[in-house]
């Protein structure tokens, strides 16, 4: 999940997660789930919203209402926080609902360093991967 993304200068917090779920799974092989408050884009043919979800699939998230860790859909004990974050990307870290499922890959997608790209009205996302938080 390292790609670069074009996207306009309005773009919708949901146009982006799809951009860059599809500059990672491909053009149409992303669709939207939802999870408890978590709404996000993933790969088609994955599943959502279960906890035998294979590790190492990834997930845009456009719209969080209200959750505060970044696995809190799936395990309350949870411990990296995505309060006040509605566009990030997490990964699917370890098998099951446990504490340490998910982690956060990427935060704060739509607030990270723009610079111009191709085009009037272009903007190339540059994501700053996150360590720890």
């Amino acid at each position: 999940a390292n790609e670069t993304i074009l996207f306009t200068a309005n773009a919708s917090a949901k146009q982006v997660a799809m951009l860059a779920c599809e500059a990672h799974y491909g053009v149409g092989q992303c669709k939207v789930g939802r999870c408890g408050g978590f709404t996000y884009y993933y790969r088609s043919s994955a599943k959502s919203c279960a906890c035998s979800k294979a590790v190492g699939e990834y997930e845009w998230v456009f719209r969080n209402d209200g959750h505060q860790t970044v696995g809190s859909d799936y395990s309350a004990l949870s411990k990296t926080s995505v309060a006040g974050d509605s566009l990030f990307t997490r990964r699917k870290a370890a098998l099951g609902c446990s504490t340490d499922a998910w982690e956060l890959v990427y935060a704060d997608l739509g607030d990270c360093r723009v610079a111009p790209a191709p085009g009037p009205l272009g903007r190339r996302l540059a994501r700053r991967p996150v360590r720890s938080r």
